[in-house]
């Protein structure tokens, strides 16, 4: 990734960027199917996410995509918490200052770019550099052990926060396409506070500002935002709540969020876990949350325009809607813990989620225009919440350690969806579309056996069922990995990914074929710096 974004201003060679899209994009995608993932592949898709490469529109523009799969491995990886590690690995941790340090700056970095990102997510194919004036994020951490970071123009400095956690940022992005033309500037100021209550009570409260005006310069006549001059602006508040009700056995943690957008006004997220430990091997826990998504300026004053007919002249319209409500989730969830044997975990978790007002295309009108002219007709799609529906699915997972130098992890995993369309809403494809891009089943194995002088050989079994709405047939599909770290900096491996098939498909695109993953073998060299 770091040769992509220099390629971006290699003037030897102009079409280096070109040239490298394919084999890197290939290579991203095989990596993330790749399980579990590790704290480097984070890293690499927020450089990936923030210059991406250049795509024919926006629609096979897969930045946005990526931009939330960075943020879900981050917090499958516990960066969000990188003074509590532990709570996210089956197996001893133990961080040195640096690496500390860098887990802090890399998710106060995937927190930047996911938000420029969701701030406009079509103007993402030729991106500059951004600069970031003030980031600080302090998780949980004494003063002492975060002095100072330091990441492009960001300097921090901690000084007594006693238990708090405190960030403040300024972003001054200029968004530019081929296409369209959009400058935002963004202001972020969050501040939480953590205490201890009577009653060993955990308490976390905070508040949070963001404004963000923006000014969109049209350069193509068929695709517009109006108004051009737009604030964004969200308030929110939140207190969280955890609880003891029997010591070392029980607790409550409650919650809430409450936020005011400039869309659809206030919105209140309030939230509900329990955690029971049975035993010292066994434990349940069970939560209801309630979520929504405001609307974003694409779907209020986004407008499309495109060519029908020419006899007579017909024109299609995509409108944007300012009557939209929150898409709405009321999501309930439970899961079982339990060590079956001293080598044996086994994890099941269970879940379902209601889901009202999701956007799709409302019902068309046809108006006649004589300007501009020629007169003509144009046929308008407004954004409307026009679905609802359900998911349902459950995941199991056992965990063998079965002797020192053997461990064997597997999960199946099944998913639901049942979508409808509201009365009066006639988008069938966008439920099809959403019911056939997640697949019903996945299973993975992993086994690692950890060999004597330094080898290792690990491998990885998936299958993926079939996802109709993009014409992706189910696969299975394998990875090898041996390796021998001659020293603690030194590891030198081979690598074989994707092995069944000569290549397979995992998702689509639309417009354009699938996408084809081919099968890899490589060798690797593997220099960690020591510690400082």
């Amino acid at each position: 990734m770091i040769v992509s974004v220099g390629a971006r201003r290699y003037q030897v060679d102009t079409n280096l960027l070109t040239t490298l899209a394919g084999p890197v994009t290939r290579l991203v995608w095989s990596t993330l199917a790749d399980i579990p993932q590790s704290f480097h592949v984070v890293k690499a898709l927020c450089l990936l996410c923030t210059w991406p490469f250049p795509t024919s529109s926006t629609s096979t523009d897969p930045t946005f995509m990526l931009c939330g799969t960075m943020m879900q491995i981050a917090m499958q990886l516990g960066l969000h918490r990188p003074s509590h590690t532990q709570d996210f690995s089956k197996f001893r941790v133990e961080l040195i200052e640096s690496e500390l340090r860098d887990k802090v700056r890399t998710w106060a970095v995937c927190n930047i770019v996911a938000q420029r990102c969701a701030i406009s997510p079509f103007f993402l194919d030729f991106l500059p550099d951004f600069r970031l004036w003030f980031v600080f994020w302090v998780e949980g951490l004494h003063p002492t052990d975060l002095a100072q970071l330091d990441a492009e123009n960001i300097v921090v400095k901690a000084n007594k926060l006693d238990r708090s956690a405190v960030r403040i940022s300024l972003k001054r992005p200029d968004h530019r396409t081929r296409t369209s033309e959009e400058t935002r500037n963004t202001f972020d100021v969050d501040f939480i506070h953590h205490l201890t209550l009577p009653g060993q009570q955990s308490f976390i409260w905070g508040l949070g500002a963001r404004v963000s005006p923006s000014s969109f310069g049209q350069t193509i006549p068929t695709l517009d935002f109006i108004p051009h001059q737009k604030t964004n602006s969200i308030y929110s508040e939140f207190v969280q709540d955890e609880i003891p009700m029997v010591r070392n056995k029980l607790s409550l943690t409650v919650g809430a969020k409450l936020e005011h957008n400039n869309y659809t006004g206030f919105e209140v997220q309030p939230s509900a876990r329990v955690l029971w430990t049975i035993s010292q091997q066994q434990t349940f826990w069970a939560a209801v949350t309630r979520a929504v998504r405001t609307p974003s300026r694409i779907e209020e004053d986004f407008k499309l325009t495109g060519f029908l007919l020419a006899n007579p002249l017909i024109f299609v319209e995509i409108d944007g809607n300012r009557n939209l409500v929150p898409e709405r989730l009321i999501g309930y969830e439970a899961g079982y813990r339990k060590l079956i044997t001293p080598q044996l975990y086994l994890d099941f978790v269970v879940f379902h989620n209601d889901y009202d007002d999701l956007v799709s295309l409302g019902s068309a009108t046809i108006s006649a225009d004589p300007t501009p002219p020629p007169p003509h007709f144009t046929i308008h799609f407004p954004w409307t919440n026009g679905i609802k529906g359900t998911t349902d699915g459950f995941e199991i997972a056992p965990d063998m350690k079965l002797t020192s130098w053997f461990q064997m992890r597997t999960s199946y995993s099944y998913l639901n969806i049942d979508l409808k369309l509201k009365p009066g809403s006639p988008d069938n494809q966008a439920v099809s579309l959403h019911e056939g891009s997640s697949p019903h089943n996945q299973v993975t194995v992993q086994s690692r056996f950890n060999l004597p002088r330094g080898f290792e050989f690990d491998q990885t079994y998936r299958y993926v069922s079939a996802l109709p709405a993009q014409l992706v047939s189910g696969y299975s599909t394998a990875d090898l990995h041996f390796a021998w770290a001659a020293t603690r900096q030194m590891e030198f491996s081979i690598v074989g990914q994707n092995l069944f098939q000569p290549e397979h498909a995992e998702f689509g695109t639309a417009p354009g074929p699938l996408v084809g993953i081919k099968r890899s073998v490589y060798a690797q060299i593997t220099w960690r710096r020591s510690a400082d």
